[in-house]
């Protein structure tokens, strides 16, 4: 009979200890004179056999089944429980943050102000044409400025961006303001 290693290492108690049948037997110890791992497998499990164990007595064979159930139980996978999913640091710190994101995303306010698609910025033009503007229309509009100082301080700063000269008129002193415009009209006296 043809047995492989493994199947004769499985055999090996049973070589020692009961009948087997006697062409089995004899590939055994055909395997074993010539294989030192199995002689050595087969020292170590005569000796093992040889040791005498004393009955336990009935206490042990009647709480064993006890000692076993308390061993598998404390053992066990826990469960996934949701509640202990939730209260673990790491999803509790990604839930807070997700809900700082969504709140910021909802409660966030437009900071740029709607512009007239039709406004025309007169200072962004290459040639300003000044031929239709009075002077008194200048010095009209340059005192209403001076005058309305919340406007001038509170609007023209937050509404108007880019190359704007909205900005810098603003914030022009009452004698910058005075000095410009005589420079503007003496300008319109010189025709340019």
């Amino acid at each position: 009979m043809k047995l492989s290693h493994d199947e004769i290492k499985e055999l090996l108690p049973d070589f020692l200890k009961g009948p087997l049948p006697e062409e089995i037997r004899q590939t055994l110890e055909a395997h074993v004179k010539g294989c030192e791992e199995c002689r050595e497998d087969l020292s170590i499990i005569s000796e093992i056999l040889s040791v005498k164990v004393p009955d336990p007595g009935d206490l042990f064979w009647n709480t064993l089944s006890a000692k076993v159930r308390r061993s598998v139980n404390e053992e066990r996978i826990p469960r996934f429980s949701m509640r202990s999913f939730l209260f673990r640091p790491i999803p509790v710190a990604a839930a807070i943050m997700l809900s700082f994101l969504i709140i910021f995303i909802f409660t966030k306010k437009n900071k740029t102000p709607d512009m007239d698609p039709f406004f025309k910025d007169p200072f962004s033009v290459d040639v300003l044409d000044y031929s239709d503007v009075s002077g008194e229309a200048i010095q009209m509009i340059a005192e209403e400025l001076i005058q309305d100082k919340e406007f001038v301080h509170s609007s023209y700063p937050d509404v108007l961006a880019g190359n704007s000269y909205y900005r810098e008129l603003a914030f022009l002193s009452a004698e910058d303001m005075a000095g410009l415009l005589a420079e503007l009209e003496r300008e319109l006296k010189r025709g340019g």
